[in-house]
């Protein structure tokens, strides 16, 4: 990522209420937990807010949070797409009327544009359609040409066979999108079919946001 350390007023306009934000809490060596959540605001200069989800609420119990350093990604909704990133430490938290972490504004940041027709690296889960039969299958990765499907056990898709898929991403995808198989080889303990499309798909905005979301979710970013 690009550096910047034009920290308070440029980090503003990457970090707007409602994205959503990883982040790893370090208690010290080999001890850190990840958490996710929501990035809710922040009053200039004394503190950014993030609301916790439910599951790493659980995660925290017993465990003491002021003055702990933390590090905090972010998709942020700018025209190219961001990644941010940033460490800081957690002034306070509390639990009512909502799960809150209180942050200490940065001293820098670090930021990444997205490309439009880059390969997005994910971990989604998938089923693909191959004549009468339906296998479970895993995407780890999309470009606006094709994809990657990851299959755990043996299976007769050969070169040339057209699939059906369906995910999260299919909402935003043509109703009458083909998927044509180009390759397969072994892959850790299954195997990786790539899949290019008859025609490259548009890469509208919605589509765009839940790749970089996934893409995020999976860590890739």
């Amino acid at each position: 990522m690009n550096s910047t350390t034009d920290k308070k007023n440029d980090l503003s306009r990457y970090l707007k209420s409602g994205i959503r934000a990883a982040a790893v809490i370090n208690f010290g060596p080999n001890d850190s937990i990840p958490v996710n959540g929501i990035y809710i605001g922040c009053k200039q200069e004394q503190y950014l807010i993030i609301e916790l989800s439910q599951k790493s609420v659980e995660s925290l119990t017993l465990r003491k949070l002021n003055n702990v350093d933390i590090v905090v990604r972010a998709v942020t909704d700018t025209e190219l797409g961001h990644i941010v990133a940033f460490k800081t430490s957690i002034l306070s938290s509390i639990s009512k009327p909502a799960h809150l972490l209180f942050l200490r504004p940065p001293t820098n940041y670090a930021s990444k544009p997205i490309r439009e027709h880059e390969r997005y690296k994910i971990d989604l889960e998938c089923q693909v359609h191959f004549g009468t039969l339906l296998f479970d299958a895993t995407i780890l990765d999309f470009s606006v040409s094709g994809c990657g499907l990851y299959f755990s056990e043996q299976s007769d898709i050969e070169n040339g066979i057209k699939l059906k898929v369906q995910s999260a991403l299919s909402a935003h995808l043509p109703d009458e999108l083909v998927y044509q198989v180009v390759s397969k080889k072994k892959h850790n303990k299954g195997w990786l079919i790539g899949v290019q499309f008859k025609e490259p798909v548009e890469m509208n905005e919605k589509l765009k946001k839940e790749l970089l979301e996934q893409a995020f979710l999976s860590g890739s970013l």
